[in-house]
């Protein structure tokens, strides 16, 4: 793990972690830098993104999981996506899926 990644976990109905999820209930993704998730979409398919900003060039950065927590290969450069709008620090916010599974970002750039 980096200095600080995006962290995801699942919890059963009981509140414990659901062992069927990532590594015994979690998954952690590291970008290079101090990552923060800020943002989460649940896909009709049932896998899930993070957006959030990685210090590692200060950008928007996305992962997507498949249902079990496990990266999905199909989704950027092994499951991760990175995008600068060249002014600095980059900070997403909000994330949803159009109804042509495109996803919008929003947030600011600093």
């Amino acid at each position: 793990m980096g200095e600080a990644d995006f962290a995801l976990a699942r919890f059963l109905p009981n509140g414990a972690l659901d062992p069927s999820f990532g590594g015994g209930g979690f998954v952690t993704t590291n970008f290079g830098g101090v990552d923060e998730a800020n943002a989460i979409l649940l896909q009709p398919d049932g896998k899930i993104v993070l957006a959030g900003t990685t210090s590692n060039g200060g950008d928007f950065a996305l992962v997507r999981y498949a249902s079990d927590g496990s990266p999905d290969p199909g989704f950027g450069s092994s499951s991760l996506v990175t995008t600068s709008f060249g002014f600095g620090v980059d900070r997403p916010n909000a994330i949803v899926r159009r109804p042509d599974g495109r996803l919008l970002v929003a947030g600011s750039t600093m």
